[in-house]
């Protein structure tokens, strides 16, 4: 076990901090997954110091043309202008600031598929690449694009290179820069990496945000140390009568992220607890909120459809999504309950006209498969087959 995590409550208590904050005993969890990319390659090349090419400021037609296409955020557009302007040699009118808001125009969709990832990932390196043959030096800005889009994609081993090339070539991370590289590690389970990030952000003199919060209690959860969380989170709450406190008040951020958190701990009561408390403490909870209860396992079928009547009703006023009706009609499913489920699935698409995605589709297929529900399972694969295509994940 790492002699830092150990000390942790040593390091909180020099810096004026409530010790007993991370006071408990926490593990590291085996390594996740991490995708293979070509970064590798980019990554390994040393700074030669190449003369900076940066023009001075103008606006030339070729500039203006592809700087539209970035605020019009369209990175298609961007990048066939960017590359328009490669074929005629025309890169150098790009001044670095240009260049890495061409880098931050190719971002992960909320639904993406393999095809769109690999395109993305040729697109970031080329432009890197042409970044560095013009002597443009990369700043944090860039780091922070290409950390977001592989730490986005869980490619830890990727996040690593690019945090030994920031430090290398010693450019001061800012709390982006931290946040997304902790919460890379929160996904790959890195209790102790995590914890090491969080003292080094402290040490710089770089302030935790409510984002680096939430990235803890969703650790804590994740590595089935609840008290943890709850540690954060309730000295959160405290910090209210203490301005001059390393922590700042629970937002709905912080509150959905907890409430998640006893999710996955199987404390549902207390994650229901959490939620009503949200209101009281001025919170207004949103749709997150009433999904977060509705995954849990443990959320009994008549309790969700009361959620599902609550969200809707004043003062919340919420329309229901896809991944709410996911969760009511797994709930049913388990039951047992197959007409409700049908009936939830006609009432998504007939009613609040809610398209349906992939996993609802399997989910009823699988629930029908007993050969008394041959019919209804045939139509709904043939339905599947025909639609998917068309839609999310």
């Amino acid at each position: 076990m790492s002699l830092i995590w150990r000390n942790t409550a040593s390091f909180l208590t020099s810096h004026g901090r409530n010790a007993t904050l991370f006071n408990g005993i926490y593990r590291q969890m085996p390594k996740c997954f991490a995708t293979k990319t070509g970064l590798q390659e980019l990554l390994s090349i040393e700074n030669d110091n190449t003369e900076n090419l940066e023009l001075p400021a103008t606006a030339p037609r070729e500039v203006l043309t592809i700087n539209k296409a970035i605020w019009d955020r369209d990175p298609n557009s961007t990048w066939t202008l960017y590359r328009m302007l490669e074929d005629v040699n025309k890169l150098n009118l790009l001044s670095p600031e240009d260049h890495s808001f061409v880098l931050g125009t190719f971002k992960l969709k909320k639904h993406f598929s393999s095809e769109y990832v690999e395109q993305c990932k040729e697109r970031i390196l080329h432009v890197l690449e042409k970044q560095h043959e013009l002597g443009h030096s990369l700043d944090i800005r860039d780091y922070n694009t290409v950390l977001q889009f592989f730490g986005g994609l869980g490619d830890i081993n990727t996040c690593e290179k690019i945090w030994s090339r920031i430090k290398a070539h010693k450019i001061r991370p800012n709390i982006y820069s931290y946040n997304l590289y902790l919460k890379c590690q929160v996904h790959a389970r890195k209790g102790v990496k995590a914890i090491q990030i969080f003292e080094e952000m402290c040490d710089t003199g770089v302030k935790p945000t409510d984002f680096t919060f939430s990235c803890l209690i969703e650790l804590y959860g994740r590595i089935n140390e609840i008290e943890g969380a709850e540690r954060i989170f309730n000295a959160m709450l405290a910090s209210r009568k203490e301005p001059e406190s390393l922590f700042v008040p629970p937002n709905l951020n912080i509150y959905n992220t907890m409430i998640k958190a006893y999710g996955r701990a199987n404390r549902f009561q207390d994650a229901v607890k959490t939620f009503k408390t949200m209101s009281r403490n001025g919170i207004s909870p949103n749709l997150n909120s009433f999904n977060f209860l509705l995954c849990s396992p443990y959320c009994e079928w008549n309790y969700a459809k009361s959620l599902f009547h609550d969200m809707q009703r004043a003062p919340f006023e919420l329309n229901p999504d896809s991944q709410t009706f996911y969760y009511l009609i797994k709930s049913s499913c388990m039951k047992g309950y197959l007409i409700e489920a049908m009936e939830l699935f006609s009432l998504m698409q007939d009613t609040y006209k809610v398209k349906p995605v992939r996993r609802i589709y399997r989910l009823l297929i699988r629930a029908h498969r007993h050969k008394k529900y041959t019919k209804i399972r045939d139509h709904l694969e043939k339905e599947y087959h025909d639609r998917k295509a068309e839609l999310s994940p």
